[in-house]
């Protein structure tokens, strides 16, 4: 499943992208934005940590769905820093 992350990465209008992100990823963690597979999973817990403070829902249910990733080792290396620096936070 693709899913358009065009602005995403810029952080423009997150409340609105977001949303419908999480639901791809809830569906598929690995799923491609534009660039290759797991772009979206990478993109999304890197955004801007004001969207999580302002709407800590979304916070809490990309929290979720990153931590149910069975084993962050096997993902590419680039994203399981991201994955495990997000957990961290």
């Amino acid at each position: 499943m693709r899913f358009p992350r065009g602005r995403v990465p810029q952080n423009e209008g997150l409340h609105h992208l977001l949303p419908p992100a999480l639901e791809v990823l809830r569906l598929d963690p690995m799923a491609e934005g534009h660039m290759y597979e797991g772009d979206l999973l990478a993109a999304v817990p890197t955004r801007s940590p004001d969207i999580r403070s302002t709407s800590p829902e979304l916070g809490c249910d990309l929290r979720l769905i990153v931590s149910d990733l069975s084993d962050p080792s096997d993902l590419p290396p680039d994203l399981e820093y991201e994955v495990k620096r997000f957990l961290a936070l």
